[in-house]
């Protein structure tokens, strides 16, 4: 961070330094001059730490909704596997009973061409 940006900070936050005025303070801000040094006590540090988690709060909040919504997609898409899985094994078991083999067992399937297309 160079001596400009450290200044607009300090003016912002009301504060001078880091951690304390001897700690990386800029010298552009008035607060800050030696002189001021003694007087100041506190350094950015807290409020540095507000702006940022204040910041960061939102961004971890949108990023924990979408995990949760991925989770829950990949769920959906287990559950969707395992009951086509379910309905492909009952659609053969049917078939091999009204047929004796499995060789026609896309007698009981409708091929998509059957299906009228829309009109436009």
């Amino acid at each position: 961070m160079n001596d400009l940006s450290r200044s607009e900070f300090q003016n912002m936050g009301r504060c001078c330094g880091y951690l304390d005025p001897g700690d990386y303070s800029s010298t552009l801000t008035p607060g800050c001059s030696t002189i001021a040094k003694a007087e100041m006590v506190y350094g950015c540090i807290g409020p540095l730490r507000e702006m940022v988690s204040g910041y960061l709060s939102k961004y971890y909040s949108i990023l924990f909704a979408f995990i949760l919504i991925d989770i829950y997609a990949f769920v959906v898409g287990l559950v969707l596997v395992a009951t086509l899985k379910v309905h492909e094994k009952m659609l053969q078991n049917q078939t091999k009973i009204l047929y004796g083999h499995l060789d026609n067992k896309e007698v009981l399937m409708t091929p998509l061409v059957n299906f009228p297309t829309p009109r436009q």
